[in-house]
């Protein structure tokens, strides 16, 4: 890990160019996005909708034991494909989103959303599993935060300014 650390911060330092900082940038400015509901709507998006993985994936190993069959020699095996799966997914999404990428979409408060969400989906998870519905009950909840966070990304295409038909830009 210190290596690929290592080789990382190398490729950083001599692969991304020096710029001048924007004399205008400053930490108010960047907070001034939160004024636009389109903000919110995307931070909705990723907090809901994967909110649905969270809540599967924090109780992964007795959902699978128990529901599923497997056994625990086998959970190393299953937790790996779900790793690739995800890597796949990332390499597949990110092909699919740079034709239409988005100018800004407040990085650090999309990641900010997502750990919210890692902590908010295993709490929900919990819940079901305390109100006595079963490990199989995670992934009817997944589904349903899911779906939620499409219907938020409706919601912010609805509430677009100026969006077409063809081109649909969630932030400006």
């Amino acid at each position: 890990v210190g290596a690929i650390a290592t080789l990382a911060t190398v490729l950083i330092r001599y692969g991304v160019p020096n710029l001048p900082a924007d004399a205008h940038a400053s930490p108010m400015r960047e907070l001034g996005a939160l004024l636009r509901p389109q903000v919110w709507l995307t931070l909705a998006i990723a907090g809901i909708g994967f909110g649905g993985m969270f809540c599967v994936f924090s109780y992964i190993k007795p959902t699978l034991i128990e529901v599923s069959g497997f056994g625990l020699a086998q959970m190393p095996m299953v937790l790996s494909l779900f790793g690739l799966g995800g890597v796949a997914g990332n390499l597949v999404g990110a092909r699919l989103a740079d034709p239409a990428l988005m100018p800004t979409i407040g990085g650090a408060l999309n990641h900010s959303a997502f750990n919210f969400v890692n902590a908010i989906g295993a709490w929900l998870g919990g819940l079901a599993i305390a109100a006595g519905w079963g490990w199989a009950s995670l992934g009817s909840a997944g589904v349903l935060l899911a779906i939620s966070g499409l219907a938020v990304f409706g919601v912010s295409l609805v509430l677009q300014p100026g969006a077409t038909g063809r081109t649909v830009t969630v932030l400006r």
